[in-house]
């Protein structure tokens, strides 16, 4: 049974991921690191609640942001690319794309419309 905080490394030292549980299931902080230490992930699992979600680039520009339930993305999300540019806007239902998403380019330019009826969307 998990209980505690669980950390992993990379073989050179960095910190690769922190995770805590409480009886077995996901609790409090997780985040994730790139090898070269920039922040990659982060969700605050607080048990019943909606809480945002943080995904960054390498570049530790944020890649996405949006609010999520026990890992779980639910709800208005927003990506950008590296530049800090819009990439991407849409909403989630149970971690699945529905209904009207956009995507642009790195110009500005729209990219693709979409209206998806809960497509699987895991990355």
């Amino acid at each position: 049974v998990k209980d505690g905080v669980e950390r992993s490394w990379y073989e050179h030292g960095q910190l690769e991921f922190e995770r805590h549980w409480r009886r077995d299931e996901p609790f409090g902080m997780w985040r994730t690191w790139f090898e070269d230490g920039v922040q990659r992930f982060e969700h605050d699992y607080v048990p019943g609640e909606t809480t945002p979600m943080t995904w960054w680039h390498p570049s530790g520009a944020i890649s996405s942001v949006g609010p999520a339930r026990a890992g779980v993305r639910e709800g208005a999300w927003r990506g950008d690319h590296p530049t800090g540019e819009p990439a991407f806007e849409g909403r989630f239902v149970a971690n699945r794309r529905d209904g009207f998403w956009i995507f642009w380019y790195p110009d500005g330019s729209v990219e693709t419309l979409l209206s998806v009826p809960n497509y699987n969307f895991d990355w």
